[in-house]
């Protein structure tokens, strides 16, 4: 406890924060997560800022006794969890930089980042993680030791520990020297050093300072959250997003942090229904996998219950336009959305667990406008921002008082933008880097001679200084023709049909564009039940008849609404998704468009035949 008898810390760190409020809030619940004794499953618990202080202070002793110095890189690779967190806070409190490794890399892709980060050592959570970090360990110098979080792995290594034991044995007479670490740390200290998923090449190391993600936190004035917030991350940690907007956000409000298990959509389902957050960070994939299950769910309904639905939505959309606009509202419409929102709109909300819901936030990657006015219309106000790991991350959000649906709102106070001649977004300001770990070359190529960042993203502004992307400059398509075509768009809203999980549009250089279409394997089942169709699987599924039919039904509606050289002129359904694990995803569920290029080769091949 000497640590905490040295508070109050200055809070221009991130420990320093999060020490005040252990010492503010002690007992009160900080986390409620599936977790116990390094095991991630069972019952949800509470876990108290007491609980996590203490397993952070045993880690911090540890890394003193193993002979850490400051600046010293330390490798974290696991699940989110509870010690996730007590790890990072104990990494950072002996002025160490912590090396964050998304949990599901495989053995070269972590050798990599061990090696060019120059990490002293790690720490790993599950006895998957366990298997490959041993595996790469050997062949990486300058690793000499590693923590598994996991009580059940076999360990017969002595330069391996378990983390259960190291934190309740440590050396309490280190806490004077810890404290005084802490003390010394300065704000333009980097923190981390966080490794861009890529949606092309090698992953590049991005060093942020606390200043850095610090500087994010002007938000949270803007949304008005406060210590009766709940979070809900399910967004992994090892992400800046998910690192600033949950973890950072809840430690600054000195809120409470409900931890989901995985991303996947069980879990956040059951997270949702238990948790009930005020606050949900989240990626444009979860609302899309909303909106189709509030739209199949009303499929089974009678049709006046279903009129009855969207009737309340549009009336819904425009009370909020009007609220939004700053205009009146006549007496009638009010009447009208108060009336739908006592018998519509809040039970939809307790039924996917969101009537408590203040605001949730919408990032790392666009999300159609549709969407956002159409939760909005539900009384779940839906706020996209923009940024980039490099940024730290959040440079341009829209807000409750600052909201245009269709943007990602206005930069950031003390944060620059400007728009290049050829549409790049180009930005300066508090949360953008420094440069590349050990990669001066890779840092000369983003940045402008007057310190702007090359986003590599294309956008432009409107008269009111909300800011607007078209795509990924990399990423646009440029047809045979000479068409360029930003796909991301057209992607977004393929995706707000129901029967279509994921899109991933292909064309460079062809004459025309394509489709790698995932269906809503749900739907779709339903719906081939409801036409007492015969298969196996889902591979056998879409490949029948009636499916391919149905699909070009539905991509001949969508072409109707797009540009001639926007239109999809080919399609193929897919029986497995694209994923993080596959190699198709980044964290934050981009397309890793390379990847899918050789992975899909023949496929795409096959839209683009003879004469094309």
């Amino acid at each position: 406890m000497g640590i905490l008898k040295r508070c109050p810390y200055p809070e221009s760190t991130l420990m320093g924060k999060f020490l005040n409020q252990v010492a503010k809030y002690r007992d009160k619940t900080f986390i409620i997560a599936k977790f116990k004794d390094g095991r991630i499953g069972g019952d949800y618990r509470h876990i108290s800022w007491l609980e996590v202080f203490n397993d952070s202070a045993g880690c911090a002793r540890f890394l003193l006794k193993q002979g850490v110095e400051k600046g010293d890189r330390v490798a974290l690779f696991a699940d989110n969890s509870p010690w996730w967190i007590a790890t990072m806070q104990g990494i950072l409190s002996a002025g160490c930089v912590v090396v964050p490794i998304y949990p599901t890399l495989v053995e070269d892709e972590v050798a990599f980042i061990l090696e060019d980060s120059g990490a002293k050592g790690m720490f790993v959570g599950s006895a998957g993680q366990y298997r490959v970090a041993k595996s790469v360990l050997g062949d990486v110098p300058g690793v000499g030791w590693a923590v598994v979080f996991d009580p059940d792995v076999d360990l017969r290594d002595p330069n391996w520990w378990r983390f259960g034991e190291v934190v309740k044995t440590g050396d309490e007479g280190l806490d004077g020297e810890i404290a005084s670490r802490i003390e010394a740390t300065k704000d333009g200290d980097i923190a981390t050093i966080l490794y861009t998923s890529g949606t092309t090449g090698r992953p590049k190391g991005v060093p942020l300072t606390h200043a850095n993600f610090l500087y994010q936190q002007v938000l949270m004035d803007e949304y008005d959250a406060d210590e009766s917030d709940v979070w809900l991350n399910h967004l992994p940690l090892c992400h800046s997003y998910g690192l600033v907007a949950d973890l950072f956000a809840a430690v600054d409000r000195g809120g409470i942090l409900g931890m989901c298990p995985t991303i996947g959509t069980k879990d956040v389902r059951e997270a949702l229904a238990t948790i009930r957050p005020t606050v949900l960070v989240t990626v444009p994939r979860l609302f899309e996998k909303m909106y189709h299950q509030i739209t199949s769910a009303l499929e089974s309904q009678p049709e006046r219950r279903r009129r009855l639905f969207y009737k309340a939505v549009s009336v819904s959309k425009e009370y909020h336009e009007r609220r939004r606009a700053g205009e009146g509202i006549p007496l009638g419409l009010k009447l009208k959305w108060m009336f739908y929102e006592w018998l519509v709109f809040r039970r939809v909300r307790e039924r996917i667990g969101l009537e408590r819901i203040k605001f949730a936030a919408s990032g790392g990657g666009p999300i159609s406008k549709d969407l956002v006015l159409f939760f909005e219309a539900l009384g779940i106000p839906v706020y996209q921002g923009y940024g980039l790991t490099e940024t730290s991350p959040i440079i341009n959000a829209n807000t409750p008082k600052h909201n245009k649906p269709g943007s990602v709102g206005r930069p950031l106070p003390g944060t620059e933008e400007r728009i290049a001649d050829d549409g790049e977004i180009l930005v300066r300001g508090p949360g953008v880097f420094g440069g590349y770990w050990n990669n001066p070359e890779a840092t000369r190529e983003v940045f402008t001679d007057d310190g702007f960042f090359m986003t590599g993203d294309i956008g432009h502004f409107d008269e009111d200084g909300y800011l607007y992307i078209t795509d990924r400059k990399k990423e646009i398509i440029v047809t045979a023709g000479g068409k360029n075509i930003a796909p991301t768009p057209i992607e977004t809203r393929l995706m707000t049909d129901p029967f279509i999980e994921q899109a991933c549009v292909v064309g460079e250089g062809r004459k025309f564009i394509a489709a790698l279409i995932v269906p809503a394997f749900e739907t779709l089942r339903e719906w081939a039940k409801s036409k007492g169709l015969d298969y196996g699987d889902d591979a056998e599924l879409v490949k029948l008849p009636e499916v391919l039919e149905l699909y070009q039904q539905r991509i001949d509606e969508f072409n109707k609404t797009v540009a001639r050289f926007e239109q999809v002129k080919k399609f193929a359904l897919l029986s497995k998704p694209f994923s993080i694990e596959g190699g198709e995803l980044t964290p934050t569920q981009k397309f890793k468009r390379r990847v899918i290029d050789v992975k899909y080769r023949d496929i795409i091949e096959s839209f683009y035949g003879e004469g094309e």
